[in-house]
């Protein structure tokens, strides 16, 4: 499920941005349960952009916060008990390498990978297909050196959340150099799968 996403809106000429959701909490628990019912199989659910700006990435980890447009944490925790008593695997996604302001205690100028020539790295998101970017704004990687204590703070919040599932996709799926440390096990993508 899509959470939200961040739409460009005007007021009186001024440009700002506002998050419309596209799926809610309970919007989610009411898909799920009529789906559970209907097909009787086993259901796997995975909550993307339910964090504080949606499924953009304005914040490390969403914020590890919902923005109220999409629901509360008592509604999550609610549908974890829901998915919890119907046999449901429920993940909440938590995007734990992409920063792009100072947020979660963590510096985009003191926390981030650094690149073979020790300049802060910009990593933007990119269509594969047309191998073309999908926005001109960038984004710094997480120091690799940090990226234990990152997930430290994702399980600290899942479990005020009370939720009993995450979901560390992009840490999953995207290997990095990092330089920052001159630690040479980060370098040509080493020991990412640690």
């Amino acid at each position: 499920f899509v959470g939200g996403m961040m739409i460009d809106q005007s007021f009186l000429g001024v440009p700002y941005k506002e998050l419309v959701a596209a799926t809610t909490v309970k919007d989610a628990q009411n898909i799920v349960s009529e789906l559970s019912e209907k097909t009787g199989v086993k259901i796997s659910a995975k909550l993307l952009g339910f964090g504080s700006s949606g499924i953009e990435y304005n914040s490390y980890a969403g914020g590890m916060k919902m923005n109220k447009v999409i629901g509360s944490e008592k509604d999550l925790s609610a549908f974890n008990d829901f998915c919890n008593e119907n046999n449901v695997d429920l993940y909440y996604d938590f995007d734990i390498l992409k920063l792009k302001n100072n947020n979660a205690g963590f510096s985009t100028f003191f926390d981030t990978a650094y690149n073979c020539l020790l300049k802060i790295t910009t990593a933007y998101n990119y269509n594969a297909a047309s191998r073309s970017y999908v926005s001109t704004t960038g984004y710094n990687l997480l120091s690799r050196a940090l990226l234990n204590e990152g997930s430290d703070k994702v399980l600290k919040k899942i479990s005020k959340w009370n939720l009993s599932g995450v979901s560390l996709e992009t840490l999953s799926s995207v290997a990095y150099s990092d330089h920052s440390t001159g630690d040479t096990q980060y370098f040509l993508k080493g020991n990412m799968g640690k």
